[in-house]
C-alpha cells in the first residue's frame, strides 16, 4: 500500500509539500525545525492519503512580527484620527 504525505502549515494552512513520500515530508520538517501538531490520515482505495500539520518556527515568527506590525499601524491610525478631531473641532 502506498503511502501519499502532505505536509500542511498548521498557523496557515498552506500547503508545503504535497504528494511525497512520509520519509521526503520527515525530512523536509526535520529541515524547516518543525513540529508535528496533527497526524490525519484518510484511507482511499488503494493508498492511503496522509496529511502532517506542522508548526514551523520562522512562520510562527513572521505571523508575530505582522501582528505587531498591525498593532502599531492601528494605534498610529488611531492616534491620528484623535490629533485631528482635536485640531478641527
Amino acid at each position: 500500500m502506498k503511502s501519499i504525505v502532505d505536509v500542511v502549515c498548521h498557523s496557515t494552512g498552506e500547503v508545503l509539500k504535497e504528494g511525497v513520500s512520509l520519509e521526503a515530508a520527515q525530512a523536509f520538517i526535520a529541515e524547516k525545525e518543525g513540529e508535528v501538531v496533527k497526524d490525519e490520515i484518510v484511507q482511499l482505495f488503494f493508498e492511503e492519503d496522509r496529511t502532517l500539520w506542522v508548526e514551523i518556527p520562522e512562520v510562527v515568527a513572521e505571523l508575530k512580527k505582522q501582528e505587531e506590525n498591525a498593532k502599531r499601524t492601528r494605534e498610529f491610525w488611531n492616534n491620528w484620527q484623535n490629533q485631528r478631531k482635536k485640531i478641527i473641532w
